[in-house]
């Protein structure tokens, strides 16, 4: 299980990089939950693959407070591609409820 800081500290590099990915695309967003919810899972999936397949060793690269530094800076720009994208096709291709909430 990871330390309470570990976690702060990857949710606030998560919010920090999708602030930079998501002003730099033009999109802004006013939750803060937002600005770092797809970058988040980006990282952790990110970390995941990078230290199961990429790297020869764990503590190989630039690592700040136990986070890859390279990795979060790719993870969290394809994360934010993600995030548009999913807007997009939701936008686009919008799904009709009918039925929900009909009684007889």
């Amino acid at each position: 299980m990871p330390d309470l800081g570990f976690a702060v500290s990857l949710i606030a590099v998560s919010y920090v990089m999708g602030v930079l990915w998501y002003t730099l695309l033009g999109r802004n967003y006013t939750s803060w939950m937002r600005m770092a919810a797809f970058p988040l899972l980006a990282v952790i999936i990110g970390e995941a693959l990078f230290g199961r397949y990429l790297a020869a060793s764990v503590g190989e690269g630039l690592v700040f407070l136990n986070i890859h530094i390279y990795v979060a800076l790719i993870a969290t720009f394809v994360g934010s591609i993600v995030d548009i994208a999913v807007n997009w096709l939701a936008k686009e291709h919008p799904v009709p409820v009918v039925g929900v909430l009909k009684t007889s």
